[in-house]
């Protein structure tokens, strides 16, 4: 672990990105869905986990609270900014969706969570349409929530809350669509809770 500008950031080793694919939807057709270019797995939405993405242990009260959470993003736009506590930081992706966050609580941990919470900013870069998704071992992955047509009308916190009865350690919010797809997908706060 390292500090820059008060934050830490954690170096872990990754596995390969196949071990990471999964079906956005849940059904096995995401491929189908999925935009011209991204291809039949699921590399392109993850992004590059072995790069240089941010790595960064989050703070605060959700059960992401020291996890390490990694994506593709605009410099100074890190993914950590998602998990520091701060509504006046954001993460912004580097390139247009898909584009997908992972979130690794870190070894021995794992959580129930219920409620999913994301800060928007109600502009063309919230996410539209998503898939939460949740893994105990990064092999077997089950969609917790989709949210479909999802609208921003004001800037703030937006809940979405779902039945789950089963600990996870692994999870993966996949933006597929944002409020305007000509901009990258930006969010400023995730969280969830037990």
């Amino acid at each position: 672990m390292f500090l820059i500008n008060s934050y830490a950031f954690v170096v872990t080793a990754l596995p390969p990105v196949e071990q990471l694919l999964f079906d956005v939807n849940g059904d096995d057709t995401s491929a189908a869905l999925l935009p011209d270019g991204v291809g039949d797995n699921m590399t392109s939405l993850l992004g590059d986990f072995e790069g240089d993405s941010s790595i960064l242990v989050g703070t605060g009260s959700s059960i992401f609270n020291g996890a390490v959470i990694n994506a593709t993003y605009n410099t100074p736009y890190v993914p950590g900014n998602l998990i520091d506590g701060d509504t006046n930081t954001l993460w912004q992706a580097s390139e247009l969706v898909p584009q997908a966050i992972s979130i690794d609580l870190g070894a021995g941990v794992t959580k129930v969570p219920v409620k999913l919470s994301i800060y928007g900013s109600a502009t063309a870069t919230d996410p539209k349409n998503f898939t939460f998704r949740a893994s105990p071992d990064l092999i077997t992955w089950t969609t917790i929530y989709t949210g479909l047509n999802v609208s921003w009308t004001l800037a703030g916190w937006k809940d979405f809350t779902f039945v789950n009865a089963t600990a996870y350690r692994y999870f993966i919010l996949a933006i597929n669509d944002v409020q305007t797809n000509s901009f990258n997908p930006q969010i400023f706060e995730i969280a969830a809770y037990e």
